[in-house]
């Protein structure tokens, strides 16, 4: 990654469009609402008129992108079937552009929407070795896929602890159009 590109600062809840209520919550506008509307700058990587996909600007691995409905929903299943259909092949269509911009071994699927109330799928290049990789080898001795002892599990733990208190991965706006480019390119080929 090269230093000398502006590097993207942490946004916090207010940056995100999360506006508190007098004790009922969050109002059900978010970032990625007004992303959708073209009010905040994205890096968009594919979209049409149900589903928009953009680079992450807070990425555990080069290239991770979100998959987002451009209408508001919360939760998957508050979306109509239509939407369900082509928000998941276009995940589908992501996923493979994502393999053939950077083979990297999976392309992990995480659905989170904690930090924004907007149901989307975040889509992640898992590289050998990276913090994602060290994170599902965690997760497999944990469950017993395989069966490991208590020690190998113990071992993979302080492996993970010790790469993820290097500090998070550091993207520049550089980093996200040239990975953007990427999978526009993939996409274009598939």
């Amino acid at each position: 990654m090269k230093k000398n590109s502006k590097l993207l600062t942490k946004l916090t809840p207010t940056d995100y469009g999360m506006k508190k209520t007098m004790g009922r919550g969050l109002l059900m506008e978010d970032v990625f609402c007004k992303i959708a509307r073209g009010e905040e700058k994205s890096y968009t990587v594919y979209s049409d008129d149900k589903v928009m996909v953009i680079m992450d600007i807070f990425p555990m691995s080069r290239g991770q992108t979100l998959v987002i409905p451009k209408k508001h929903f919360v939760y998957f299943y508050e979306m109509p079937d239509d939407l369900i259909y082509s928000f998941y092949k276009t995940v589908n269509m992501i996923g493979k552009a994502m393999m053939k911009a950077f083979n990297p071994k999976a392309i992990a699927l995480i659905a989170r929407g904690l930090r924004v109330p907007h149901y989307h799928l975040i889509l992640i290049p898992v590289r050998e070795g990276d913090i994602n990789d060290k994170y599902f080898s965690v997760m497999d001795a944990y469950q017993g896929f395989p069966k490991v002892s208590l020690d190998v599990l113990q071992n993979r733990i302080e492996d993970f602890k010790s790469f993820a208190l290097k500090g998070r991965l550091q993207v520049n706006e550089e980093d996200l159009i040239n990975d953007m480019n990427k999978i526009k390119e993939s996409l274009s080929n598939l």
